[in-house]
Formats: structure tokens, C-alpha cells, sequence
């Protein structure tokens, strides 16, 4: 049987792809904490906003049966192409996905930031998974480190750690881990952005959040010779990472549903 990840066919002039797509240096962090959270093989996945597939391609990889929900038209017809046996994409938010079946693990990366009401959200994310079963989130870290890039891409807010705690506590979440993640590379490659957003920001002055979270998932994504230099770069950036645990500008929180 073939995998998710060997070559398919092609679909409205879109080639399948068959190899695991790059990664942003943030994300390799990110993904490098997140995979010690996840559950592997034979488990059940649904990923809320998955941009452009990156991390639903390495769960599927790993074994899961991953369903993959992304809203944006551009980022879904680029996670597409990653479909396969154990991998599905649709072009839907959560709250347009049928209440059934429920999954092993929900998980969302870098999306919980991007809701008003978050409490609201968690609350119907957590309705998606089974007795017993879990959900990862990743967050950015400390509200007052809010910023240009925050700004720019269609944050509400940052988290401190407790602050992603009681959020997963009240909405009936237990067994609640946190940890950071990214040091000492993280704070470096956030000042950049910031740099790099403060000169953009007028450009997108006068849009409304739901159009800049639509797009964040594109900006600054590695492709071409530069995904080809991060496949090289990451695993350094990784290993740096992992010599400084629980400390960084990203969050990582895993818990559990109640059986």
C-alpha cells in the first residue's frame, strides 16, 4: 500500500509530493516538542488549522490517521497535495466539521491565538475528542512580549503559562502539562520578524484580523533552495533546543478529557 507521502497522481495541475515538506526554523522547534506530546501510530487525529500541511504530513508519517481542517483556500490547496491513505485535508473550519466521529487527540498549532474567544473555542475543541483521549496546542509566550509580528498576523493575545492552564482547566481539561520551547534561537528569530513586520504593518493597516490570519500561515514559509537550506539548518537548531528545556517564546501545552 502506498504511503501518504509517495506520489499519487496529480490533481488540478498540482502534483502530489512525495517527501516530508520544510519547515520554518520556529516550527522544527516547535514540531521537535510537539512529537514527545502526540500519540503515534494507529491513533486517531484531527488538526485544526493546519496551514499548509506540514505537521499533519509528519503525524500521518508516524502512523496516525490524521484529518486535517484548514479554512484558508491557498494554504488547503497546498496541504492537498499531502493526502494519502492516512492523511485527509478539507477545506473547512472546526465549526463546519460533523460532531462525529470524535479522535484520539485534537491538536492545534499556532491557532488558539488567532480567536477572540478562546475559552469558547477550547470549549468546542475539546467536544471533538473521546473519553479519555487529549489535545495539544501550541501558543506564542508572555503577553507583554506582544508585538509588531503579533500585530501584523491576527493575534488577539499571547499567553503566559498559567494563563493557557486555566484555560484548558475551566474548560474541564485535566492532567494539564505546559512547557516552553525555542531557546536560545526563538527570541532571536521573533526579533526579526518583529523588524520585518514594522515596515509591513502599513501595508496591512487597515485589515481586518480574520484576513490577516487567513494569510499568516504563508508569510515567511521555506520554499525552494531556501526549504533545502532549513532541512540542513533545523536539525542544529533542534539539538541547540533541547539543551536549554522548558524555556523559550513558544508554548506547548498537552491535556486530557475526563473518561
Amino acid at each position: 500500500m502506498m504511503t501518504a507521502f509517495e506520489n499519487i497522481g496529480s490533481e488540478l495541475g498540482m502534483p502530489r509530493v512525495s517527501i516530508l515538506p520544510p519547515l520554518a526554523p520556529g516550527a522544527a522547534m516547535r514540531w521537535e516538542a510537539a512529537s514527545t506530546m502526540l500519540p503515534g501510530a494507529g491513533a486517531s487525529i484531527l488538526e485544526i488549522g493546519c496551514g499548509r500541511g506540514a505537521f499533519a504530513a509528519r503525524m500521518a508519517a508516524r502512523g496516525a490517521h490524521v484529518t486535517a481542517l484548514e479554512p484558508d483556500k491557498t494554504s488547503f490547496m497546498i496541504a492537498r497535495r499531502l493526502e494519502g491513505p492516512s492523511l485527509e485535508v478539507r477545506n473547512i473550519g472546526v465549526e463546519a466539521f460533523p460532531e462525529l466521529p470524535r479522535f484520539d487527540c485534537v491538536c492545534a498549532f499556532e491557532v488558539i491565538e488567532h480567536i477572540e474567544d478562546d475559552a469558547a473555542a477550547l470549549k468546542k475543541w475539546g467536544e471533538r475528542i473521546k473519553a479519555g483521549g487529549q489535545i495539544v496546542i501550541s501558543a506564542p509566550a508572555y503577553r507583554h512580549r506582544y508585538g509588531a509580528w503579533d500585530e501584523m498576523v491576527g493575534h488577539y493575545r499571547r499567553y503566559d503559562a498559567q494563563d493557557l492552564r486555566c484555560l484548558l482547566e475551566e474548560s474541564g481539561m485535566k492532567d494539564v502539562e505546559i512547557t516552553h520551547y525555542g531557546f536560545p534561537v526563538g527570541p532571536l528569530l521573533e526579533h526579526l520578524r518583529n523588524r520585518i513586520a514594522k515596515r509591513r504593518l502599513a501595508e496591512v493597516d487597515d485589515e481586518v484580523f480574520e484576513k490577516r490570519t487567513a494569510s499568516s500561515g504563508r508569510i515567511l514559509q521555506p520554499e525552494g533552495p531556501l526549504g533545502g537550506l532549513m532541512k540542513l539548518v533545523n536539525p542544529v537548531l533542534c539539538e541547540l533546543s533541547k539543551r536549554f528545556p522548558d524555556r523559550g517564546v513558544g508554548l506547548l501545552a498537552r491535556a486530557r478529557v475526563p473518561r
